[in-house]
């Protein structure tokens, strides 16, 4: 890559389904974008970089690699900034806040650990994320596009709020579930509403995690073409954290929420959104539900229709719990 990236969040890869079967990185930390190794304060970055797997890049040694990172009009422009810090930046887990060296003074930051959507036509969605990794979960709510034909950015409108569903008046969703569904609309479900606020006494800068830490169980719908949100259906259970998948695949018909973590309850059952009634109906009971010690969950749609999950410790040394999702557990069928 032109900059490595590292740290526990790192960069967001997506395939472009273009003709050079080129992938777009963005976000993640390079080593321009630490202010304190040792207090891990890392700044989100805004590279963005296209791969094409096309070519050969040769080294100074004679080695040769296929394919190559674009480079100069290809490339694309770093993502809009979402947010800028003046003077200090936060710290990762506690109210302390970290004095900026002189030339990193008023830094504008991208995201890292967001989502990224790739439209039928090739465009690019960046949602949500935060500003510094690691960090306490808070989400941003700016949703930017690229497209890769024109090589330009646009800043499409912030993610709503629903003050109904505990999000304080702040519109930020921290782990939520992204899908694309069919038409290239957009839905976005569940996660925590928390944001971080800056304050202080005596000109002392802090930055403080407020608003209710708790699951959501709200749901709506971005359409990229015409810019506008709308609500849908409430999920049956609130959740952060869910796995999310398009199902069946290439049908776009239903969003797919696996898991998750409910407030005093872990996992949540499983559950899919109908478009076509804008409502969400449950899953049947897994085989070997996973417990608190499956903390992360993954998964994938597969070429016939299935939809693949596994789960992985928190020690992360081995897959567990693999299951396949079937079409026949859908309503009606």
């Amino acid at each position: 890559m032109p900059k490595g990236t590292f740290e526990i969040y790192t960069n967001i890869a997506a395939s472009l389904n273009d003709e050079d079967g080129r992938v777009i990185v963005t976000g993640g930390s390079t080593e321009e974008d630490v202010i304190s190794f040792e207090d891990l304060v890392i700044l989100a970055s805004r590279n963005v970089f296209i791969f094409n797997p096309n070519g050969n890049t040769r080294y100074p040694d004679g080695t040769e690699l296929l394919g190559h990172w674009e480079e100069g009009e290809k490339m694309p422009a770093k993502m809009p900034a979402t947010r800028g810090f003046a003077t200090h930046v936060p710290g990762a887990f506690t109210r302390k806040s970290f004095p900026l060296p002189e030339e990193k003074r008023g830094i504008e930051v991208g995201r890292a650990t967001h989502h990224t959507v790739v439209l039928s036509d090739g465009k690019v969605l960046l949602i949500g994320g935060r500003w510094t990794q690691p960090a306490a979960y808070y989400g941003i709510v700016e949703v930017d596009m690229y497209d890769p034909v024109t090589n330009q950015w646009t800043r499409l409108s912030n993610m709503p709020t629903f003050p109904d569903d505990a999000d304080a008046g702040y519109a930020g969703r921290a782990f939520p579930g992204v899908s694309l569904l069919e038409n290239d609309e957009v839905l976005i479900f569940g996660g925590l509403a928390n944001r971080l606020e800056e304050g202080g006494k005596n000109g002392q800068v802090n930055f403080i995690n407020k608003g209710p830490r708790v699951p959501r169980s709200s749901a709506m719908v971005l359409n990229p073409r015409t810019n506008e949100w709308r609500r849908v259906g409430d999920m049956n259970f609130p959740r952060s954290g869910p796995l999310a998948a398009q199902w069946p695949y290439k049908n776009g018909l239903f969003g797919l929420a696996i898991g998750g973590s409910m407030l005093n309850s872990f996992p949540a059952p499983s559950e899919v959104y109908d478009s076509s009634t804008e409502t969400w109906f449950l899953l049947p009971t897994e085989p070997e539900t996973p417990t608190k010690e499956d903390t992360i969950r993954m998964g994938t749609g597969l070429t016939d229709g299935t939809v693949l999950t596994w789960s992985i410790p928190l020690d992360g040394i081995e897959m567990r719990l693999v299951k396949r999702l079937h079409p026949a557990g859908l309503q009606g069928e």
